[in-house]
């Protein structure tokens, strides 16, 4: 199955962290290639039962990438958290009333409290993702 993920702004950087997320996903098990349509993401190929690790993966190697770049890799503080999930229940607002999938979202304390994995756009990365739907997703309601 092959899955495009929109690798995060890294703070004007992009897109040369590419090459870096490349090798880095690869060692962990996950080759992939920047999206040959769009040149605005990666693709990679792996099974849905290894979101989890493909997450986990995507995550240490954009952690790993900001380190080297010097940009922040501390995670958000409590404000922070706070801001992002108002944000987010904008964007999921937003999701429902244009017919995407969503998922329930978990309560404000435990997004703070536990700096839940929860987005808006998790329901649209279950089985892989269809990279038409995404964008669209994206275009109406944009998470940034």
């Amino acid at each position: 199955m092959s899955s495009t993920y929109p690798v995060p702004d890294f703070g004007g950087e992009v897109p040369e962290e590419y090459p870096f997320v490349l090798d880095c996903m690869e060692w962990y098990g996950f080759p992939g290639e920047v999206d040959p349509v769009t040149g605005e993401g990666l693709v990679f190929d792996y099974a849905p039962e290894a979101t989890g690790e493909f997450m986990a993966a995507i995550t240490d190697c954009s952690n790993a990438w900001r380190r080297l770049a010097g940009l922040r890799t501390e995670p958000p503080d409590r404000d922070e958290l706070a801001t992002m999930y108002d944000r987010f229940l904008e964007v999921q607002e937003c999701l429902v009333a244009n017919g995407f999938p969503v998922e329930d979202p978990p309560t404000r304390e435990v997004f703070v409290e536990t700096e839940s994995p929860w987005h808006p756009y998790n329901a649209l990365y279950k089985g892989g993702v269809d990279t038409e739907v995404l964008e669209a997703a994206e275009a109406a309601c944009p998470a940034e």
